[in-house]
């Protein structure tokens, strides 16, 4: 896991300065389990109980860990989503998703065509504030975690419900992606 080794390269010097700030970037999708994005869902909730045990690992060194929870952030990520995901196989004779191709192409561009959508300046700005505010001298520690961009916290609070609700949720969710 590239943050883990990233995190594990810098950490001896932070330590040998007194202390430090580690700021992982994860997102909603932690929460907020959806169809067709499974593996980028899981990896994003591990990236976030990964900043949780280092945030807990770090603090004897003085070494603070904050994980931004981002919306939607405008980028070329459902570009590359779906590019990677190789669409034309959905769509294959036999597919046990050709029916489903459609959905799965939506889901890929689902954070680019959100309402609130924000560029990725607005975003760079609200997640440097926090790190200046933790930054300077006497700052109280940042948050364990902070919400950032389009519609974070809308989403945030609807994968809490999926968490409590469970099956409750699933058809409105479900529904959304056409798989009601």
């Amino acid at each position: 896991m590239g943050v883990l080794r990233m995190t594990q390269a810098v950490v001896p010097s932070m330590a040998a300065r007194g202390g430090g700030l580690v700021v992982n970037i994860g997102s909603v999708s932690a929460w907020l389990a959806t169809p067709y994005a499974g593996a980028y869902c899981a990896s994003k909730a591990a990236l976030h109980a990964l900043s949780d045990s280092l945030r807990l690992e770090l603090r004897p060194f003085n070494i603070q860990v904050t994980t931004v929870t981002a919306g939607a952030i405008t980028s070329s990520f459902s570009n590359n989503a779906e590019a990677g995901q190789s669409g034309e196989r959905y769509e294959r004779p036999g597919s046990l998703y050709r029916a489903h191709a459609p959905s799965i192409r939506a889901r890929a561009r689902m954070s680019q065509n959100s309402k609130g959508v924000q560029p990725a300046s607005q975003v760079a700005a609200r997640i440097a504030g926090v790190i200046n505010a933790a930054t300077a001298p006497g700052a109280k520690p940042p948050p364990a975690w902070f919400l950032a961009a389009g519609g974070a916290l809308k989403l945030w609070v609807l994968g809490l419900l999926q968490k409590v609700l469970g099956r409750a949720l699933d058809s409105t969710i479900a529904g959304q992606f056409g798989l009601a």
